[in-house]
Parts: structure tokens; sequence; C-alpha cells
């Protein structure tokens, strides 16, 4: 499969191999992700092609209400173990960007769609990131967590070890976000341990 993988990027033309192996290291994208990935990484993929690209026989609509798609696992797999670490802190970085400059102006859905796969890119990504960029993330998971949205914040956080979660510097942030959902939860004991 590698082997098959390697030929199909080889006979792309770069832009489109690029955005491809980019597009792969996301669990999901929609449109707005995907042109900013694109330009945070300055592809120069034109985006009048991403009907195409998105019809192509290495995507997959995954979630047809919101216009989310992915590239196929065996693709992804294959691209994310062959990309630097470097980029794939880029693309966290970048994908965190996006949803902060835009989350307000998102449906709550799709806004908490996204929030997941920034921080599934934060974990499997980035082995210290700053407390900037994890106290960025948690205004947004306040903003979510303020608008109903909890339950999907907390199985985002689910997702961070304890020791993502140290070597970040940011437990407090943590312990907050995940404070909130409890009280939401009706777990008041538990959120005021936490908070």
């Amino acid at each position: 499969e590698e082997q098959i993988v390697d030929r199909f990027l080889e006979n792309m033309d770069r832009t489109q191999s690029e955005a491809l192996k980019v597009s792969a290291l996301v669990s999901a994208f929609d449109e707005g992700l995907f042109a900013a990935l694109m330009d945070g990484m300055n592809i120069g993929f034109p985006m009048t092609l991403f009907a195409d690209f998105c019809a192509s026989s290495y995507t997959t609509e995954v979630d047809t209400s919101r216009s989310f798609f992915k590239i196929h696992d065996v693709v992804r797999s294959h691209i994310e173990n062959t990309i630097d670490s470097v980029a794939g802190e880029r693309v966290s970085r970048t994908a965190l960007a996006y949803l902060e400059r835009s989350y307000k102006e998102m449906v709550t859905d799709r806004a908490e769609v996204l929030f997941r796969i920034v921080c599934e890119l934060y974990r499997d990504w980035l082995q210290s990131p700053t407390l900037s960029d994890i106290e960025r993330l948690g205004v947004i998971g306040m903003w979510l967590i303020d608008q109903g949205r909890w339950s999907g914040v907390e199985l985002a956080l689910a997702s961070f070890n304890n020791e993502f979660r140290n070597a970040s510097n940011a437990r407090n942030v943590f312990d907050l976000l995940e404070g909130r959902c409890e009280r939401k939860r009706g777990a008041l004991e538990r959120a005021e341990e936490l908070m």
C-alpha cells in the first residue's frame, strides 16, 4: 500500500500533492479550514478546485450536513508517517489561528467540530505546546461551554493525556475547562475540586 500511495503522490502536480499531504494531517476539514491551511502553509492551491479535490478518489465526505471531508485512512496513515514534526506543528498552529479568528462567526456545532480537530492536531503533533497555545484553546473551549456545547469540549479534552497536560504547563486551563464541563453535567463536587 505504501508504494502505491508514494506512486500516487509522485504522479500529482506539486501543488495538489502538498494540498493532499497537509489535508491528511487533520482528521477532517471543511472549505474554511482547507483554505486556511493552504494559505498558512503557502501551498497556493486554487480554491476554485476545492470541489474537485473533495470529489477525488483519495477524499471522502464524512459529514454531509456540514460539508466536512477527510483523506482516506490508508493515505492519511502513510502521509502521517512521512511528515516531519515541524510541518505537523505548523499545521496545528495554522488550524488554531483559523479557529481563533472565526469561531464566534460560526454555527456552534461547526466550531465544536473544529475545536475537536484542533485538539487532535495538538495532541498528535506538539510535544510541548506553549502556555499561550493552550490558553487560546481554553478561550474557545470556554465559549463553546457557554454556548451549551460542553459535551463536545469534554470529549476533545479527554484525548489529552496527563503527560501532555503537565508538559504544557497549562494544567490549570485543562482543570478549569473540565470543571466547567462537570458543573454543566451537575457534578458540582467534582467541579469544585477541579476549579
